[in-house]
C-alpha cells in the first residue's frame, strides 16, 4: 500500500489500457511467507485490489503459481464477493520437488471456471494447466496468451 497514490495517479490518467494486479497464492499469512518472503502479505494485496477497483481501475489477478488449488479457490471466491478483480490469470505450479503431482487440476479448473464464468470475468489459463484438464472446455479467449500482451 505504500506506493498506492502513485498507482492512482498514474492508472486514473489512462484506465482504458492500464491494469494494475498482484499474484494471489494463498490466503494463509504463515504459509505466504513461507513461499514469498518479503511480499506483501495476503490481506494487505487483497485490500489493494479493492482500493484499485473502487477508485475505477481495472485490476488483474495472477493465481500462478496454483501451489494449493482450495487456497486459491478461496482467494478467488474472495475477490469475487468483494468484486475487486476484473481479470484472472490462473496456472500451475510446476516441477517444484513434485508438489504439483498430487492435485487433481483437472478439478481444480473446473470449479475455477464454475465461479468465474458466471461473474463476467475474463479469464486467461495457462498452457500447463489447461494440458492437464483435458475435459474442461475453455473457450478460445480464455487460452489466448496474445489478449495478455501490454502494448505500447
Amino acid at each position: 500500500m505504500r506506493y498506492l497514490g502513485h498507482l492512482l495517479k498514474i492508472s486514473c490518467s489512462d484506465h482504458a489500457t492500464r491494469y494494475v494486479g498482484s499474484t494471489l497464492t494463498f490466503m494463509d499469512a504463515k504459509k505466504s511467507k513461507q513461499w514469498e518472503p518479503g511480499a506483501s502479505l495476503p490481506e494487505e494485496r487483497l485490500e489493494t485490489l479493492k482500493t484499485l477497483h473502487d477508485a475505477g481501475i481495472r485490476t488483474l489477478a495472477s493465481f500462478e503459481p496454483v501451489v494449493d488449488p482450495a487456497e486459491s479457490l478461496r482467494i478467488m471466491e474472495r475477490t469475487l464477493q468483494d468484486n475487486s478483480v476484473d481479470h484472472y490469470k490462473v496456472g500451475k505450479l510446476n516441477n517444484y520437488k513434485g508438489l504439483d503431482k498430487d492435485h487433481d487440476w483437472q478439478g481444480f479448473l473446473r470449479e475455477a471456471i464454475a465461479m468465474l464464468r458466471p461473474a463476467g470475468k475474463q479469464i486467461y489459463i495457462k498452457k500447463c494447466l489447461y494440458e492437464l484438464a483435458p475435459d474442461v472446455r475453455l473457450r478460445e479467449d480464455e487460452v489466448d496468451p496474445e489478449r495478455w500482451i501490454a502494448r505500447a
